[in-house]
């Protein structure tokens, strides 16, 4: 009952979020954007798309997972 309300609610901030960072009006990483994307594309609450759920879930884990190792990559590179 709240999950799609939310996740639209996600969705939008992320998209508000990405306007303003192309606009140079915030600053923000891409990584940290990556990592939301992939967080909302495995969160698809819509039922008529459970059947391809595990596809959301793959997709949305590969982007999380990419932000993550990006993140540690460029801790590890700076030292």
């Amino acid at each position: 009952k709240v999950a799609i309300p939310f996740w639209i609610a996600a969705l939008t901030l992320l998209a508000i979020t990405t306007f303003l960072k192309y606009r140079n009006k915030m600053k923000i990483s891409n990584k940290v954007i990556l990592l939301n994307t992939g967080l909302i594309i495995a969160g698809t609450p819509f039922q008529q798309v459970q059947n391809f759920n595990y596809i959301f879930w793959i997709a949305g884990g590969v982007l999380v997972i990419f932000s993550i190792g990006w993140f540690f990559y460029d801790k590890i590179k700076k030292k």
